[in-house]
């Protein structure tokens, strides 16, 4: 039994993350395609949020079709917002700053505005940033003032 597992004892998991690092380089962990291809998208469903929004303000016709067209823009935005979570969480990607704009998103006529397209831009900066992403990624561990006092 333990010669079967004997290979699996000897795998170099260490050494097969430095191949891929030697591999990869020093490239971003969010790519232009990624960025070009989801920040249209969160685009578009700000943009429906806010016309659904502005539905609030039109007397009767806004207000009987607001309902139904709410619950669907909810519905998209959950989907989109939760395939976004998803991409950050596949990445290995930490997005305290898209989870902030989440919870913000919930307050009323704030939520109007492009939060989320905002949370997805500045969650790009700060993860390709290398000397951003060195601070924030000792957050939780309450490094982050050592790791500014490092910087050059």
């Amino acid at each position: 039994m333990d010669e079967d597992l004997k290979p699996l004892k000897e795998f170099d998991v260490e050494g097969i993350d430095k191949a891929a690092k030697d591999i990869v380089g020093d490239a971003p962990k969010i790519g232009w395609g990624e960025i070009f291809l989801i920040t249209p998208l969160l685009l578009f469903v700000d943009f429906i949020e806010l016309m659904v929004g502005l539905l609030e303000f039109v007397p009767v016709a806004g207000q009987v079709v607001l309902l139904p067209v709410s619950l669907l823009c909810s519905a998209i935005g959950l989907l989109v917002t939760g395939g976004v979570q998803a991409y950050f969480f596949f990445k290995h990607i930490k997005n305290y700053t898209f989870l902030l704009v989440g919870l913000a998103d919930s307050i009323p006529l704030i939520s109007d505005l492009p939060l989320r397209t905002a949370g997805w831009l500045v969650t790009v900066f700060v993860t390709n940033n290398k000397k951003i992403s060195k601070i924030t990624s000792q957050i939780p561990a309450g490094k982050a003032v050592k790791a500014l006092n490092e910087l050059p």
